[in-house]
């Protein structure tokens, strides 16, 4: 759903295009926004003007769902791309891949401004609410918490009681 509740995004398994529904009438809203092959992930921005979409190329995209046009950079990943999260404040992204990076993309430059290394998978990476902090979840079992600027850890590394993947990291509103 979009922040305002009136939209919905919608694509089916190995569709290449995301559509924006009305939630009242159940109309599409403007032209679909087209992907080179599938879309694995969509969401709205935290203000609902912009569209943060993966798709199985590994690349990350930004879109004015309205103008239907994208925003900023293609982000990619030397590997499977997991999962991309806009900042709060609608003008960085943060995407997690195989490549045991979690990229911080300002959408004014053409490459990542910041780089998270592990030693394997990033599975997730979500903003705090305030946008200062990021945290990441990995193949081998441990989370951190970084500095949304600079890159630099904030803690040691917290691993998970099971040793198992650490697949969904995230913050309290």
């Amino acid at each position: 759903f979009s922040p305002s509740g009136q939209e919905v995004l919608v694509f089916e398994d190995g569709d290449r295009a995301v559509h924006v529904v009305n939630v009242k009438n159940k109309g599409l809203l403007g032209q679909p926004l087209r992907h080179p092959e599938a879309v694995t992930s969509a969401a709205f921005s935290s203000d609902g003007q912009w569209l943060l979409t993966t798709c199985a190329d590994q690349k990350a995209r930004v879109w004015d769902w309205r103008q239907i046009r994208r925003i900023g950079p293609l982000m990619e990943h030397n590997g499977i791309l997991n999962t991309a999260r806009l900042a709060p404040n609608g003008r960085r992204v943060v995407t997690a891949g195989g490549d045991g990076k979690a990229l911080i993309w300002d959408l004014a430059l053409d490459q990542p401004a910041v780089v998270l290394s592990h030693d394997r998978s990033v599975l997730c990476a979500e903003f705090s609410p305030d946008g200062r902090f990021i945290i990441t979840g990995c193949e081998d079992g441990t989370a951190r918490l970084w500095d949304a600027e600079t890159g630099r850890a904030q803690l040691r590394s917290i691993e998970s009681a099971s040793g198992l993947p650490v697949r969904v990291a995230c913050f309290s509103p």
